[in-house]
């Protein structure tokens, strides 16, 4: 049975193991989530998005920007700690940097409810970084979920995790919550290899931040 490991680049760390976030992190991001996130809605049809989805993507965002103005010390984890265990993980074959783009580099990623759904998608960069805000209990829906051939394997959200995955070779989205009240909380992140010319498709922006170029 198919596994993370077989996810390329794959790992997990945790917080107050393998780095130190702030005293009441999770309250500080989460109060920025659901005060400055925007309501997005669109159809699985970005270039993006898995041929095979039929699950719309339905959430909210805060994009990178307010996020550096709200939560600058989540930002300047991104470029310096974060970007320093994305480089551990790729190892010497590549040299790991941060999104040229401070609006897409990090986001904060919202779903409330039974209402919201993530599409089954990849992303355009070759390294993700995920940081669960929120831990879900089992059969609470929120797994993050991977296609590996004809098999789904999924991993439940815990506070302070942080996963790396290469999302560019492989599918996933995001089980909906099956609380009406629960809310899931991440903070996803696009690394980059210096050797590879930086590409974003040109409709991803819109699709995933609803009408921002």
């Amino acid at each position: 049975m198919p596994g993370p490991s077989e996810i390329p680049f794959y790992a997990e760390f945790d917080n107050g193991r393998d780095f130190d976030l702030p005293d009441g992190w999770a309250d500080d991001i989460k109060r920025v989530a659901l005060a400055r996130s925007t309501e997005v809605s669109s159809e699985p049809t970005s270039s993006t998005s898995a041929r095979n989805s039929t699950i719309p993507l339905k959430y909210k965002v805060v994009d990178g920007e307010k996020v550096r103005t709200h939560l600058n010390w989540l930002h300047s984890f991104y470029v310096t700690e974060f970007r320093d265990l994305a480089q551990q993980v790729v190892g010497d074959d590549h040299q790991i940097v941060t999104s040229q783009n401070v609006v897409t580099g990090m986001n904060l990623n919202v779903m409330i409810g039974q209402s919201h759904s993530y599409e089954w998608h990849y992303d355009s960069n070759p390294l993700t970084g995920l940081l669960f805000v929120t831990s879900h209990r089992d059969g609470a829906g929120g797994d993050l979920a991977f296609r590996l051939g004809r098999t789904e394997v999924t991993i439940r959200p815990k506070q302070g995790r942080l996963l790396f995955f290469d999302a560019r070779n492989t599918q996933h989205h995001v089980r909906s919550l099956t609380g009406s009240r629960s809310i899931r909380i991440t903070a996803p992140m696009n690394f980059y290899f210096r050797d590879e010319e930086y590409r974003r498709p040109t409709d991803l922006d819109r699709h995933i931040f609803g009408g921002t170029d």
